[in-house]
């Protein structure tokens, strides 16, 4: 059980910064009414990163394959999100999505 417990605490960064990233996205419809995101969009992202992310390959600690899949599933979120969206509004989901990154490190120290 402490096994289990220790590696739940690794992936706590990430879990929270998928929550994060998720309730963003649903945020958006502020900015423009387009914007709207569902829960099964972001599980699709969430599942291509995970399992069908090439620079996973090889890869057994933990504190690279975390690192890994953090900075992946932000990539992977601001280019399908940013896809949608108007151009001008890139660089405000980017900031969202830095300030959210940023969140997350800072609880790592």
């Amino acid at each position: 059980m402490g096994e289990v417990e220790n590696v739940s605490q690794q992936y706590l960064p990430l879990s929270t910064a998928c929550s994060s990233i998720y309730f963003t996205m649903e945020a958006l419809n502020q900015i423009h009414f387009l914007y709207q995101y569902a829960l099964q969009f972001f599980l699709d992202v969430y599942h291509a990163v995970l399992y069908e992310n090439p620079r996973l390959q090889g890869l057994t600690d933990h504190t690279q394959r975390l690192n890994t899949l953090t900075k992946d599933l932000f990539q992977a979120v601001f280019n399908r999100v940013g896809r949608g969206m108007l151009h001008l509004d890139h660089m405000t989901f980017a900031m969202l999505l830095a300030r959210i990154r940023l969140k997350g490190m800072s609880r790592c120290t």
